[in-house]
């Protein structure tokens, strides 16, 4: 893996506010994760790669949130609380959730994808309004 592409990745993740960018080609996978308040850290499982790359930024262990867990988008693109505009939203405010609960949709390339919770508690907070553009990471919904 060329530096090269580490650094360009860092710089488009800067251009465009992203916290995380994954590429995958044929044997080899990195991940650029830039945590809050701070600069791109490229992590790889390539060998090469990792021979490239000094100790301290061949792994990012993220720091936990101190509020409660966070569901996050797996794509980019558009942002729905309900299947339709005339439907109910799948969670709302003070509900009671369980893992794998359908929570929200992403629209991204006319293709809808549901967005499940990975955890169960109750939903103190839906960080996107309905319809809004959002990113790769971007925390949608808080979960406590």
């Amino acid at each position: 893996m060329d530096l090269k592409v580490v650094h360009r990745l860092a710089e488009l993740m800067e251009r465009h506010n992203l916290t995380e960018v994954e590429i995958s080609e044929q044997d080899s996978r990195i991940r650029v994760v830039r945590p809050s308040g701070g600069a791109a850290v490229p992590v790889c499982d390539n060998p090469a790669c990792a021979d490239s790359a000094s100790p301290s930024t061949t792994e990012l262990i993220p720091e936990p949130e101190a509020e409660g867990n966070y569901v996050t988008s797996p794509m980019p693109g558009t942002f729905y609380l309900a299947s339709s505009p005339e439907a109910a939203p799948f969670v709302t405010v003070g509900d009671v959730i369980k893992p794998g609960k359908v929570v929200g949709i992403v629209e991204a390339m006319k293709v809808m994808n549901e967005i499940k919770s990975g955890f169960g508690g109750t939903v103190t907070k839906i960080l996107v309004p309905n319809g809004s553009p959002v990113e790769f990471g971007q925390k949608l919904f808080e979960i406590q």
